[in-house]
C-alpha cells in the first residue's frame, strides 16, 4: 500500500487491517488547486455582526444538517468541486468519527478511514516501576493494548457522548500529529456528532477545535444523514448502533426529523458485558480489562442474530455445533447458545435487565411517529449503520420483525451501509455549504 499526503508522508503503517479494500489517498486528492466559484465560508472572512447571538446558534445548527436549506445529496455523485480560500490552496477536508469503542480518522473522498484505533488513553500507574523511565506518562489508542496491565485506563466517550473534555482533546491531538502527521490548521475538518448531540456540545467541541487546534472550517456531520447517504437514499430511516448507543433516525431529503429522532441505551459494549456474563456462567474463567477486550473479539467473529432465536438457541446447544475461540493467551473457549442469546438481548432487553423496547419495537416507534403519508418511504429505506448494527443476521431479522409490524401494503426494506463519511467525494456543493469558520461563531 502506498498511501501519500502532502509532503510525501507515508501513511501506510497507520492503515487498519493491512490494506485490502481500504483504498489510498491519491495525491491529486490532497492538494487542490481551488478556483474563483467556490464558497468563501471557508476562510471565515464574514460580513455578519460578531454579537449576533442568534447567528452564531444558527451556524451551529446548520452544522450536521445537510439537507436542510439546502438541495438534497444526489447519491452516487462523482464531481468535485474546488473551493476559494483566499486565493490559496485548501487542502482536502479530514474525516473523523470518535465513538466510544474506536476512533477512524483520514480524509475525504478516500474509500474508507486512514487508520482506527481504540478511544482510550491509558496514563502509568503511581505504583509503576516504570514511572519517570517511560518518555511519556500517557499512552493512546493502539499503544494502550502493550501496557494495558500497567495503566489506569481512561474512556473520554461514554455512551456517544464526550464524556472528558480535557481526555478528548488528547485524542484529537494524537490524530493530528501521531496517526496522521498532518497539521490541523491546513485542513478543514468534518467530524461527526450523535443524532442527539446537545447545543452546548457542539459549542465545545467548536471551541476546542477552532482556538487549540485553528482548524480553518469545522463540519458537525450527523452520522444517521451520512450513513443514509452512504446506502445511496436521501430519504429513510437509519438505526445508528455502535459501542455506546442505538439511535433511530427517521430523514427526509437529506433533513433528520428530529422530534422523530429517539435513542436506545442498549449497544455494543451491553452485548459485549452480557456475553461475558454468559460465558461466566458456563464455567470460563474470564475477569479483567483484558479478558474483556478479548470477548469483545469473541462477539465480533461468533455472535449472530437468530432469524427464530429459539430455533436457533436449541440447534447451538448441541456440542458438535459449538464454535471454539481462541484468547490470544491461548486458552481456547467453547461457544455455542451463547452465540445467539448474546444479541438477542437487542429484541429482548429484559435479558440485560433493561426495561427498553427491543430494537425493532423502537424502530416501528420513531417511524409511526411521523406524519404517515412518509411511512412507505421510512420503512421502505431502513438503513443498519455502525459496529454493532452490522452484526451476523440482524438485517434478516430486523426485516422480519418490522414487517410483522406494519400493514401488508407497506413495503419493509432494511439494508446495511458500509460506511459514513468515507467513499462520499470530498467537495459537492452541500458539504460546501455546511462548513462554517471561527468568525461566523463569535
Amino acid at each position: 500500500m502506498h498511501t501519500k499526503v502532502t509532503g510525501g508522508k507515508n501513511l501506510s503503517s497507520y492503515s487498519h487491517g493491512g490494506g485490502g479494500g481500504w483504498g489510498v489517498v491519491p495525491d491529486d486528492a490532497i492538494e487542490q488547486t481551488v478556483s474563483e466559484d467556490g464558497l468563501h465560508m471557508f476562510t471565515g472572512e464574514f460580513q455578519i455582526n460578531k454579537d449576533s447571538e442568534e447567528r452564531r446558534k444558527v451556524a451551529l445548527r446548520r452544522v450536521g444538517h445537510p439537507g436542510c436549506g439546502s438541495p438534497a445529496l444526489p447519491p452516487g455523485a462523482q464531481q468535485a468541486h474546488p473551493i476559494q480560500v483566499t486565493n490559496s490552496t485548501m487542502n482536502v477536508p479530514l474525516v473523523c468519527d470518535y465513538g466510544s469503542g474506536f476512533s477512524k480518522v483520514g480524509f475525504s473522498g478516500t474509500a474508507a478511514p486512514l487508520a482506527i484505533f481504540p478511544t482510550i488513553l491509558g496514563k502509568l500507574r503511581h505504583d509503576n516501576p516504570l514511572v519517570g523511565m517511560e518518555e511519556k506518562d500517557w499512552f493512546i489508542g493502539a499503544e494502550v493494548q502493550n501496557k494495558r496491565g500497567q495503566l489506569n485506563l481512561q474512556y473520554p466517550v461514554s455512551r456517544a457522548t464526550i464524556a472528558d473534555w480535557d481526555n478528548m482533546e488528547k485524542i484529537w491531538h494524537h490524530s493530528f500529529y501521531q496517526v496522521l502527521h498532518i497539521a490541523p490548521e491546513q485542513h478543514p475538518l468534518m467530524v461527526t456528532e450523535p443524532p442527539l448531540n446537545t447545543m452546548s456540545n457542539k459549542e465545545k467541541v467548536s471551541q476546542i477545535l477552532f482556538e487549540t487546534f485553528n482548524v480553518p472550517a469545522l463540519y458537525l456531520a450527523n452520522q444517521g444523514v451520512f450513513s443514509l447517504y452512504a446506502s445511496g437514499q436521501t430519504s429513510g430511516t437509519t438505526i445508528e448502533s455502535g459501542e455506546g448507543m442505538t439511535y433511530f433516525v427517521p430523514i427526509v431529503e437529506g433533513c433528520p426529523l428530529h422530534q422523530s429522532t429517539i435513542q436506545m441505551d442498549v449497544a455494543g459494549q451491553d452485548l459485549t458485558l452480557y456475553l461475558l456474563q454468559l460465558l461466566t456462567d458456563s464455567g470460563h474463567s474470564l475477569v479483567g480489562t483484558a479478558d474483556r477486550e478479548y470477548i469483545r473479539d469473541v462477539k465480533e467473529k461468533c455472535c449472530h442474530v437468530a432469524l427464530d432465536f429459539n430455533k436457533g438457541k436449541m440447534k447451538a446447544s448441541s456440542p458438535s455445533n459449538a464454535q471454539k475461540y481462541q484468547l490470544p493467551d491461548g486458552r481456547e473457549i467453547n461457544i455455542g447458545r451463547e452465540r445467539f442469546s448474546c444479541p438477542e438481548a437487542l429484541f429482548q432487553t429484559n435479558l440485560i435487565g433493561r426495561n427498553n423496547l427491543g430494537i425493532h419495537m423502537m424502530a416501528f416507534r420513531s417511524i409511526s411517529s411521523c406524519n404517515p403519508t412518509l411511512w412507505r418511504v421510512l420503512f421502505g429505506h431502513v438503513v443498519l449503520s455502525g459496529g454493532t448494527g452490522s452484526c451476523s443476521g440482524l438485517q434478516l431479522r430486523m426485516q422480519k420483525e418490522i414487517s410483522a409490524l406494519v400493514t401488508p401494503t407497506i413495503n419493509v426494506k432494511v439494508r446495511s451501509s458500509p460506511s459514513t463519511l468515507w467513499g462520499l467525494p470530498p467537495f459537492i456543493p452541500q458539504h460546501q455549504q455546511l462548513f462554517i469558520g471561527y468568525y461566523e461563531l463569535q
